[in-house]
């Protein structure tokens, strides 16, 4: 992944993409077995960019692969499967522009009125991936100058619930906060 001069090589798998008869649209799906809670909001926030960051290199795999490489992320999704029975995919940000199988009125289709930048304008799915690849190359930047924090909220008192770590985690604010 490439920006402003600066490169970074990822090490990922994606789960499964789905190209459409065309070959023009892609579906990036992420398998998960467990409850997911991830949302655009999530994304905006540089809290959720696998599937996004996935969708920014799609291009670059597909020219790898030699195959469909016209083919343009327009849907991030989970498919939650808890056992045989129950199984779902949970879209998490499409381009409500460009597919037309989603309702639009989806909190995942964007742009929406849910999914706005610090000027109150609505951000795009594009807006959303090109937000991830600038997170993942400040978070690169912050680790390589060790300015690194296993939280963005120093001053909570406890985990969030969208961490995964939540759990194991020792987080102390007395100590963070010196």
């Amino acid at each position: 992944m490439k920006k402003n001069g600066k490169t970074l090589k990822l090490i990922g798998k994606v789960d499964r993409i789905d190209i459409s008869t065309d070959n023009k649209q892609a579906m990036l799906l992420d398998y998960k077995t467990g409850f997911s809670a991830i949302s655009p909001k999530n994304v905006r926030d540089g809290m959720s960019l696998q599937l996004p960051i996935y969708a920014v290199v799609l291009p670059k795999l597909l020219e790898k692969a030699g195959k469909h490489k016209e083919a343009k992320a327009v849907l991030n999704a989970i498919y939650q499967v808890r056992d045989a029975d129950n199984c779902e995919r949970k879209p998490i940000m499409f381009n409500k522009e460009a597919v037309n199988d989603l309702s639009p009125r989806l909190h995942a289709a964007l742009p929406n009125g849910y999914v706005k930048d610090e000027y109150d304008e609505q951000l795009s799915f594009e807006d959303l991936l090109e937000r991830s690849k600038d997170k993942v190359f400040d978070y690169v930047d912050r680790i390589r100058s060790g300015s690194f924090r296993h939280t963005r909220f120093p001053k909570e008192a406890a985990c969030e619930t969208h961490c995964e770590f939540k759990r194991m985690c020792r987080k102390t604010v007395r100590k963070l906060l010196h």
